[in-house]
């Protein structure tokens, strides 16, 4: 047996990913990423404005989404726009660091953008009150936590080696397994809490995005380049200048680059951090150390600082400033060391100090962000004196990084953007399973293996049981019972004597007579036709109370053509009835009345033969 699963890619660049999946009765959204970057322009041509492009998130059935689950800060730009939707009511799932770190980073892009004239557009998709009322909407979760999504479904988040508290993702029901690999990182020298793959192994489906875009850039000797490209600067009298993001890598470039200025006798250098999250953000750093790797969590029980950049504020030897204010003119002086935002040099601080120290060839500019090349970022700026240099670290998956992953995984599927699935770079050595594409905006389907369905048996249905030993060493016996299937498990009921011999169903259902049945039964309901304790718990629990338009119309039935059937919900009852190519599924909340109540529906409009 095997059913259909429906995976679609909404992100043009899978470095910024949003994954839409359709899987048994639910609908997961994983990450909704905005596609950030600069277009190239003639040199010393006028800067062309950031791109900052949603998702095609008019794929998205708004009122279908279940869950939306969010990897890290840099997978949630798009979110606010989602959220606004009227009709979105889906839960969204993120650990505590991802919440919090999105939090600055909406904001400093929102800050920057409203001062920048290359950005308004980014200002206006970030108003202040949507992205408030977007990370007030998030369920905080916690690593290995399987949270329920849809009957038996759940969901567990798993670190992603990526930066503090990012996370991939499982899916998992009684009988199948589909995992969701976003920004991950293998590389064992960061301070995130390492790359979880367990969950992941024998999935049958893995479904990967956010794989490195600098291949063959070691991040570890980007780090070292970027360092010495500092020394060269200081050395020379001058200055050096590296627009960053104010989390992530930042906290590893960080301690780098101080213990290679005391290397070089410079630590009275001063490094200035400007942000206006600057402040924030390193507190969190530090105050999330559980989430981090073993060096920096056993420092914290020791009461220690996880990161050696907190001694070094105390001696102001790092300093943190929310802008280019009054308290950073007083401290500052040359040379020194910048890191200020934003990457692409179309807003933010960064610009203040490029066109300060551009003329003076003794100062170094450090472009580090992967996403943002240095022939798009510079070239409206050119020419420039200050020594430019590109040091993208990359702390994502490469191509043998990631084929080890998947080895150690061994998914039955592995989907992949075709644009990794096309390119000689990202090629994978995988002979466990098949390789599919994801086409931008084309829903691909795929088949997962169904396994046999299985039973429990409790000692209440085999008490007394007679059975009969075989050769083989098992045993076997016969009993009489019903089995009912709920929430993806089978439960098995022993019926006290023999059942009444009943005739086979058989039919296709019609979506017009389903609501038909189900609202002539809701007029048996209100005029109490049925027994009083049916009509009781149902007026009570599920239906609308008692008036003339509800006699009128019987119960508030909507129809959901889906590609393989359709659904019937029935929003005043919080019920649905699924009747798809896998099976017919009815769900409620708690209310086994109900169920009844729509299982006969459903079975009246079935022949006897």
């Amino acid at each position: 047996n095997r059913f259909s699963m429906e995976v679609t890619l909404l992100s043009g660049d899978p470095a910024f990913p949003c994954v839409l999946v359709k899987y048994l009765n639910c609908t997961v959204l994983f990450d909704c990423a905005a596609t950030e970057g600069v277009e190239r322009t003639r040199i010393g041509g006028a800067p062309t404005p950031l791109q900052f492009i949603p998702p095609q998130l008019q794929h998205v059935n708004v009122e279908q989404l279940d869950v939306v689950c969010i990897s890290n800060a840099q997978t949630l730009t798009a979110l606010p726009l989602l959220v606004t939707n009227p009709s979105f009511h889906a839960r969204i799932l993120a650990t505590e660091p991802t919440v919090q770190f999105g939090r600055m980073h909406l904001s400093t892009l929102a800050h920057a953008a409203r001062r920048s004239p290359h950005a308004q557009h980014v200002a206006e998709l970030l108003e202040p009150e949507a992205v408030k009322n977007c990370l007030e909407s998030v369920e905080t979760v916690s690593y290995d936590q399987p949270i329920t999504i849809v009957g038996a479904i759940t969901v567990t988040a798993l670190s992603s080696g990526y930066a503090i508290g990012a996370s991939n993702w499982v899916l998992k029901s009684a009988s199948h397994t589909v995992g969701y690999l976003g920004p991950s990182s293998s590389a064992i020298s960061r301070h995130p809490m390492p790359l979880a793959t367990t969950a992941m192994q024998n999935c049958d489906a893995l479904i990967a995005c956010g794989l490195a875009r600098r291949l063959g850039a070691s991040p570890d000797r980007m780090v070292a380049e970027l360092c010495n490209n500092i020394g060269l600067a200081i050395a020379n009298g001058g200055c050096a200048l590296v627009p960053c993001a104010p989390f992530g890598v930042v906290f590893d470039l960080f301690d780098a680059v101080l213990a290679h200025l005391a290397a070089m006798q410079s630590s009275t250098v001063p490094i200035f951090f400007v942000s206006p999250t600057a402040k924030n953000s390193l507190a969190y750093a530090n105050i999330f150390g559980h989430w981090l790797c073993a060096s920096k969590s056993e420092r914290l029980n020791s009461a220690e600082w996880p990161f050696n950049h907190h001694n070094q504020i105390a001696a102001k030897s790092l300093q943190h400033f929310p802008a280019i204010d009054a308290a950073f003119l007083a401290a500052y002086r040359e040379p020194c060391v910048v890191f200020a935002d934003h990457p692409s040099l179309r807003m933010g601080d960064a610009l203040h100090f490029l066109g300060l120290w551009r003329a003076n060839s003794a100062n170094a500019l450090i472009l580090t962000d992967p996403d943002y090349g240095i022939d798009e970022v510079l070239a409206p700026f050119l020419p420039v004196a200050m020594r430019a240099s590109y040091c993208p670290i990359d702390p994502r998956l490469g191509a043998q990084a990631f084929e080890a992953v998947v080895r150690e995984t061994r998914p039955r599927q592995l989907l992949l953007p075709s644009m990794y699935a096309a390119s000689a770079s990202y090629s994978v050595k995988y002979e466990d399973g098949t390789i599919l594409r994801l086409e931008t905006g084309v829903p691909a389907r795929l088949a997962v293996r169904e396994p046999p369905p299985r039973a429990i048996l409790t000692d209440e249905v085999t008490r007394g049981l007679l059975l009969q030993s075989l050769p083989s060493g098992a045993s076997i016996g016969a009993f009489r019972a019903t089995i009912n299937r709920k929430d993806d498990a089978n439960i098995v009921t022993r019926l006290p004597a023999p059942p009444q011999t009943h005739a086979a169903l058989h039919g296709t259902l019609d979506s017009d007579a389903l609501v038909t049945a189900l609202q002539e039964v809701a007029f048996q309901v209100l005029f109490n036709v049925v027994p009083t304790i049916l009509s009781f718990s149902l007026l009570n629990h599920s239906l609308p109370p008692i008036s003339s338009t509800n006699c009128q119309k019987g119960l508030d039935a909507h129809v959901e053509d889906c590609p393989d059937g359709f659904v019937v919900r029935l929003p005043a009852s919080n019920a649905s009835i699924s009747v798809l190519s896998s099976g017919t599924t009815i769900s409620t909340v708690s209310n086994e009345t109900l169920r009844g109540v729509l299982r006969d529906a459903v079975l009246s409009q079935l022949a006897r033969f």
